[in-house]
């Protein structure tokens, strides 16, 4: 007797602060990915407990990945290479040169809540026993433009994903979950090749002591 295959879960997350924390919960089905369910939640540990409620009403899953819109990891300079390799690839690929650094900002310009929230999201989710799942910092709106430059829609989503009403953060956070998709299973994109910008970075601190990569598709 063959024990079905599971079905695969991609998390995604963006911090914010109160009710403006956005969660989303996608499942791989036919090479596309369909959103299941997203919400809003106060903090990182309402948005784990909402996630947790939901995959618990499904059998037979694994949860692979989660992607965080939020810097996982700081340099002793205070700025980062990752950050100046996506606005490079942003304005190469059309962004306007003049809004990218808004886009895109310094880590110690960011608000708390986005820093702060997301450290605590990867220490939850390490936490969870049930979850042996690889952790990606995403920046959701960069990566969205860099799909779009090159004709992909959204990668392989499901329609009802981009047009089911999403709130802002939660389309964001549902982005970030597509990115940790296409990163684990390597999906091909015209002109553009996954790479974890983690490799390279100097000096990297790791506030959280968490195994964390950052997977964005740059130009090759």
């Amino acid at each position: 007797m063959t024990t079905a295959e599971p079905d695969y879960l991609f998390l995604g997350f963006d911090p914010g602060g109160h009710n403006t924390f956005g969660w989303s919960v996608c499942r791989e089905v036919n090479y596309s990915l369909e959103c299941l369910d997203s919400g809003l939640a106060n903090d990182a540990r309402d948005a784990i407990d909402q996630v947790r409620e939901l995959i618990a009403a499904y059998d037979n899953v694994h949860v692979w990945a989660a992607g965080i819109n939020a810097p996982l990891l700081w340099n002793e300079r205070g700025t980062r290479n990752v950050d100046d390799r996506v606005r490079h690839a942003m304005v190469v690929a059309g962004f306007p040169a003049r809004q990218v650094g808004g886009t895109v900002q310094a880590v110690n310009g960011l608000r708390g809540a986005c820093v702060v929230q997301g450290t605590l999201l990867a220490r939850h989710l390490s936490e969870d026993a049930d979850w042996d799942l690889t952790i990606t910092e995403s920046h959701s709106r960069a990566f969205h433009h860099l799909l779009t430059s090159t004709g992909e829609s959204e990668l392989s989503v499901r329609e009802s994903i981009v047009t089911n009403g999403l709130d802002e953060h939660q389309l964001d956070a549902t982005r970030c979950a597509l990115a940790a998709w296409g990163a684990m299973r390597n999906l091909p994109l015209p002109q553009r090749t996954w790479q974890n910008l983690y490799e390279g970075e100097p000096t990297l601190i790791y506030p959280h002591q968490i195994p964390v990569s950052y997977w964005m598709p740059l130009p090759a």
